[in-house]
């Protein structure tokens, strides 16, 4: 039993470890992204589909 559980704390561990540095590197890259520009860009797109009255 006590091989069982030490197994299974160092599987959590080990996934432990890759999501917190999963974690890091996406607050590092939407740290980089200008929300400001894209948002702008993606809402000044022509949309012929919408038909204003």
């Amino acid at each position: 039993m006590n091989k069982m559980h030490l197994k299974k704390i160092a599987s959590l561990k080990r996934n432990f470890l890759l999501n917190s540095e999963q974690i890091r590197y996406r607050n590092t890259e939407i740290g980089r992204y200008n929300f400001l520009e894209y948002n702008l860009n993606d809402a000044l797109v022509i949309q012929p589909k919408i038909i204003l009255h």
